[in-house]
């Protein structure tokens, strides 16, 4: 499929300018593809490995060498967190971490006795597991966050909490207030959070409105509870995952063959090899040593020479019932169509008749700009 392509890809370039898959670049890079595979892929209907989310692989060049790559994230299909199609899985690290905790993790985090059949955000989609398989999985995917610098045990918190929070059932009560049925997982909940029990149930069932700069609170009813639950684990998710891409953005690490670098911005490189250079020359490096700092110096300054860009995002959606964000993903979709329609139809036949090539192709395609505009036009647009 396509990220498997985006991994063959990346390899081939990182064989082409030195040092290959060998390089600790490319090791921590192939550590955050797994980290995200599990994080970011479940089980369609079409698809076993089906990615959820979109990634844009940006690997920038200097001089012919890729000295830094960076990974940015789009569009993750939230609403499969808190309720997959009835044929289809939740996100593949759930039922891994079901699968690969030990028995005392199990414990630390409140999940024993819990498994995908009685787990309200995983029973009512496809409950059906490999358990042998995830296991392996699971710990594959817990060195890769250790090789990203991630502790294990703070992510695993975060996705403990969201399971045990779809176990949190809100009911209309005697009075104004809501009764709770679930009052271990919500304990287990604020327990992982580090918050306690009673100001979780207060931050889940009261709203606070801002009436005219004054703060008002107001004691929402069983179905706003429940839908503040499923926000707060949602939000929850989509946090830990943004986290995990922006700290494998951040590591700082000088390439060992190719001049690769990894940061999450120019300046930090900038300082980190000036420190470097720094450091060489007081402990008495020689002058081609010293030389060959300033060279790699000086690329890093200059790096904004270009960079190959790789898109994998996943195609049109159709669920049934579609939210708002299935909506925006297919907007993306269609732009990204109208962009790959415009570079690959039009813009390359007439560049050639901009040069007096004789170029006499025709081609037909749907063009979907009425499409696009019906949607984000600023002035007839929806």
């Amino acid at each position: 499929g396509k990220s498997h392509a985006s991994m063959l890809l990346l390899r081939q370039l990182f064989a082409v300018a030195g040092g290959g898959p060998e390089t600790d670049a490319f090791k921590h890079l192939a550590a955050a593809f797994t980290v995200l595979r599990s994080l970011g892929s479940a089980k369609t209907a079409t698809n076993s490995e089906s990615s959820r989310i979109g990634q844009f692989i940006e690997v920038q060049v200097t001089d012919g060498a890729l000295y830094r790559t960076k990974i940015h994230c789009y569009f993750l299909d939230q609403t499969r967190v808190i309720r997959p199609l009835p044929s289809e899985k939740n996100y593949h690290i759930f039922y891994q971490m079901l699968a690969g905790l030990s028995t005392d993790e199990r414990a630390k985090l409140n999940l024993e006795g819990y498994s995908p059949s009685n787990l309200r955000y995983l029973q009512h989609g496809d409950t059906r597991q490999d358990v042998t398989e995830d296991a392996t999985r699971f710990q594959a995917w817990k060195t890769c966050l250790g090789v990203l610098g991630i502790p294990f045990l703070d992510v695993v918190r975060v996705l403990a909490a969201v399971l045990l929070l779809g176990n949190v059932q809100f009911i209309d009560g005697k009075g104004i207030e809501v009764d709770v049925k679930g009052d271990t997982e919500l304990n287990a909940v604020a327990g992982l959070l580090g918050v306690s029990g009673a100001a979780l149930f207060r931050g889940l069932t009261t709203r606070t409105h801002n009436a005219r700069g004054q703060l008002v609170k107001s004691v929402c009813d069983a179905n706003m509870s429940n839908m503040t639950r499923d926000c707060l684990a949602k939000a929850l998710y989509c946090r830990t995952v943004a986290t995990i891409v922006r700290r494998a953005n951040s590591l700082k690490r000088l390439g060992s063959t190719l001049g690769t670098l990894s940061s999450d911005s120019n300046e930090s490189v900038h300082n980190q090899v000036e420190v470097t250079s720094q450091h060489a020359s007081t402990i008495g490096g020689t002058n081609a040593g010293s030389k060959s700092m300033a060279a790699l110096n000086n690329a890093v300054r200059h790096a904004t020479d270009g960079f190959i860009g790789i898109l994998d995002m996943f195609g049109f959606e159709e669920p049934k019932p579609s939210q708002l964000e299935h909506l925006c993903i297919n907007l993306c979709a269609e732009t990204m169509q109208h962009f790959y329609n415009t570079h690959i139809f039009k813009s390359s036949i007439e560049s050639c008749r901009d040069e007096g090539i004789n170029c006499e192709v025709e081609v037909d395609y749907v063009d979907n700009v009425p499409c696009i505009d019906l949607i984000s036009s600023l002035r007839t647009g929806l």
